[in-house]
């Protein structure tokens, strides 16, 4: 099914569409919830790269069916159900077209999508200048609300302006469009079985895979070598 960003959200709309595998570091699935209007990622067993244990970062009402919930990056782009697909885990869209630059991911988008993956915009008032309207993960609504404030944030789509001003614009006041310089929020370039470029999606990823205690081990050693040098001073 082609999952297509319109000014209202990721809709769903054509036929189901099933993609033969193909060999690459990283493969996802996607998923769409109806309910709700949520795309979804599930990684593909053995094809996690450094992807592997992402769902763990979403909590329960940002998951669906075994899929992570995820957002759009750009509006102009085609997403299929089904899959799996290629991905490349960037901190950017890549755009589309023979002109299309690459996009860094704005602070506020990277800001929100993090509050979403951990389950703590529910409550957060989403419509500009009306606190009655809360965000709730099962309000399609309220998806709908998040993924155009991606949108406007990313200037992929002018569908009017930010709708978690109430939220954003205390912590980030005129800075919520700069590039976000943090590594836990990235953009996952998708493409498909010919290579052809798909619609980016923005992930919360999991923490950097420890180093067994390489760090430290260097740390040790070059405390070592200070004290060499100190006692060979001392000696001299």
């Amino acid at each position: 099914m082609n999952v297509f960003c319109k000014a209202a959200v990721c809709t769903a709309a054509g036929l189901l569409a099933f993609i033969a595998p193909q060999a690459s570091a990283i493969q996802v699935s996607v998923g769409y919830d109806f309910a709700t209007g949520t795309t979804g990622l599930k990684l593909v067993p053995g094809q996690e790269g450094e992807l592997a244990g992402a769902l763990a970062n979403y909590a329960p009402a940002a998951q669906f069916g075994g899929f992570f919930s995820s957002f759009c990056v750009e509006a102009s782009e085609v997403l299929y159900i089904g899959g799996p697909f290629n991905v490349t885990v960037s901190n950017s869209a890549d755009g589309s077209g023979p002109l299309a630059t690459r996009d860094v991911l704005s602070q506020g988008s990277a800001y929100l999508i993090e509050r979403f993956a951990l389950g703590t915009l529910a409550g957060v008032p989403f419509s500009l200048g009306d606190t009655t309207a809360l965000f709730s993960y099962t309000n399609a609504a309220s998806i709908t609300a998040l993924q155009q404030t991606i949108w406007f944030l990313e200037d992929d789509l002018d569908v009017g302006a930010n709708r978690f001003d109430s939220l954003l614009n205390p912590i980030f006041g005129g800075t919520l469009k700069q590039d976000y310089t943090g590594s836990t929020v990235k953009v996952l370039n998708i493409t498909g079985v010919n290579g052809e470029r798909l619609q980016d999606q923005v992930v919360v990823v999991p923490n950097p895979v420890p180093d067994g205690g390489a760090t430290i081990a260097l740390l040790g050693l070059s405390m070592g070598g200070v004290a060499l040098l100190r006692r060979k001073f001392a000696v001299a």
